[in-house]
């Protein structure tokens, strides 16, 4: 389907553009107003000698398609309105280039971009500006995006912050008045003159972005790994509540009031609690993709679209092949070599409920919000080979296990395919991580850390009653690789050839099956559980072995297949 390569640093920024038209910016340590300097230190020291303010403008030169707008739009000085707004308005331009984090010593990149010890608040997204006084003070900060990324937004904005002028005040007024101004006024001015209605300079919430938003938390700048999901809901006047599952905890957090001089149904919004240790921001694009960090960890997610779950809506059977252990230590190699499986439930209202068994025998189950993409978002999230028009929904599987001690996570797919009906739909799991904290003192001997296969589809739509016989007949039933039986499929059911033991039954309406075999090494009698992906024509479980040699009990997971 589509290879995942990296989240980009400060979250999804978009597709990166050729950096080559940014301006000169100077690294000397001899700063000129109107002109970019990488040095910051320098810099303040001439804002306070000339008594005028400094702007920052964070950007990513190597990666970042609204920097390269924003720098088209007004640094690059299409219609000479930056050079005039300059003129009226000199301050000190100080560039902070992530593509150039050495040329930054004192103070460095990192505390820049953590806001310089508390002067502003941490830089979340690109391109994000700050304005300060003379003397150091933030004046305002802002992410100059949609309308704040074009010239008229941008100065407008600036000019507010310092409270500057006019961009092209008149130079020369009118030397002669009027001769013979009129004496006489109008004899009957209208009596109720129309009036303009007050304009908020805040501007409003945005209509657009009203409605509920599903995300993941990641684990940092760059990462994959999840470690929790984020659920927003904003309201038309402005009221934003968040929600924040990490770990065993939630964490809600609502904001009100949230306004925007945006036109295009972009917004942003901040909250931060030192009380709490809590701090989150966000920004919404016009598209309702939302970027940011909660504490410091990068959030990303989407806008539900009812309309757009459609294609997704039904039931899912998925096959949780092991891979990627480690942490397993001798004697012990506690690794799992059995098959878990989750089953999917996607409605219509963008609500999506799993659950399952680990191959270890421990049950999973959850609830999480669809979101759902075009193809061509799919870069600006880090992943690539997505299809222009083609539908995609991914959701955060998260649920803390083994006494909150360990964890499943990952970020679970469904390709809509042709996205007129769910039957052809194929599921995908990327970031997975599967955390087992063992049971030996301080878990040290028989944990590990296991990832799943993510390189081919996991599981696919299940049609509740379907044809068993077209997808199984003719294979084999297998324990711990070793061929135990054949297969029999006939219309709806499945069956081996062997009666009792090894024996096979399976639940066309769920697609769960289960059975008893006996172990090909040990030969000692054992239930397996496991599930079947006809689209896929996999049938996968798993089995548990006892172990008694150690001081506590140890169960080792051994697979079960179907296959040819």
């Amino acid at each position: 389907m589509f290879t995942k390569y990296v989240i980009p640093i400060m979250a999804a920024t978009g597709l990166a553009l050729a950096a080559s038209a940014y301006p000169f910016v100077s690294n000397s340590p001899t700063v000129e107003l109107n002109q970019w300097t990488y040095k910051y230190r320098e810099g303040m020291a001439k804002a306070a000698a000339s008594g005028r303010p400094a702007m920052l403008v964070f950007v990513n030169t190597g990666g970042c398609s609204y920097c390269a707008k924003l720098d088209a739009n007004v640094f690059a000085d299409p219609n000479g309105v930056w050079s005039s707004f300059l003129r009226a308005n000199p301050m000190v331009l100080i560039w902070v280039d992530q593509n150039k984090q050495s040329y930054y010593t004192a103070p460095t990149w990192k505390v820049l971009i953590d806001g310089n010890g508390g002067v502003w608040r941490r830089v979340s997204s690109y391109p994000e500006v700050v304005i300060l006084s003379p003397s150091g003070v933030r004046r305002d900060q802002f992410v100059a995006r949609s309308a704040l990324g074009t010239a008229s937004g941008f100065i407008g904005r600036v000019t507010n912050s310092i409270g500057g002028s006019n961009v092209n005040p008149p130079v020369n007024p009118p030397v002669n008045p009027p001769v013979n101004p009129p004496v006489n006024p109008p004899v009957n001015p209208p009596v109720n003159p129309p009036v303009d209605p007050p304009v908020d300079p805040a501007g409003q919430f945005p209509a657009q972005g009203v409605g509920a938003y599903g995300g993941v938390l990641f684990d940092s700048e760059g990462g994959t790994a999840v470690r929790g999901m984020i659920q927003m809901a904003a309201s038309s006047s402005g009221r934003i509540t968040v929600k924040v599952i990490r770990g065993s905890s939630s964490t809600t957090l609502r904001v009100s009031g949230v306004k925007t001089t945006a036109t295009d149904g972009s917004f942003e919004f901040a909250y931060s609690s030192a009380r709490r240790q809590q701090d989150l921001r966000i920004q919404v694009d016009p598209s309702g993709f939302f970027t940011g960090t909660f504490n410091g960890l990068p959030v990303a997610g989407r806008r539900t679209v009812k309309d757009d779950v459609t294609p997704f809506t039904g039931y899912y059977t998925t096959a949780l092949d092991v891979k990627g252990v480690s942490n397993t230590l001798p004697p012990v190699d506690n690794q799992p070599e059995g098959v878990g499986y989750l089953t999917l439930t996607v409605n219509s209202r963008a609500s999506v409920k799993y659950s399952g068994l680990l191959a270890d025998g421990t049950k999973v189950s959850g609830t999480s919000s669809l979101q759902v993409y075009d193809g061509a978002d799919l870069p600006a999230l880090g992943f690539q080979n997505g299809v222009k028009g083609r539908k995609y929904a991914c959701f955060v599987l998260y649920t803390p296990l083994y006494r909150k001690r360990g964890i499943v996570a990952g970020l679970v797919w469904i390709d809509a395919s042709r996205g007129v009906g769910p039957e052809d739909n194929l599921v995908f799991l990327t970031g997975s991580e599967w955390q087992y904290p063992g049971k030996s003192i301080g878990g040290g001997l028989d944990r590990f850390t296991a990832e799943f296969d993510d390189s081919d589809a996991i599981g696919a739509f299940y049609a509740r009653g379907q044809n068993l016989a077209v997808r199984y007949g003719g294979m084999r039933l297998y324990a711990d690789e070793e061929s135990v039986a054949n297969v029999i499929a006939s219309g709806t059911s499945i069956q081996t050839d062997t009666g009792l033991n090894p024996s096979l039954r399976a639940s066309t309406l769920t697609g769960l099956m289960s059975g008893k075999l006996r172990d090909p090494e040990t030969g000692v009698s054992a239930t397996y559980k496991g599930v079947l992906v006809p689209a896929l024509q996999v049938g996968g479980g798993f089995y548990l072995v006892r172990d008694n040699r150690f001081s506590y009990q140890v169960k080792r997971s051994r697979a079960v297949r179907i296959a040819e």
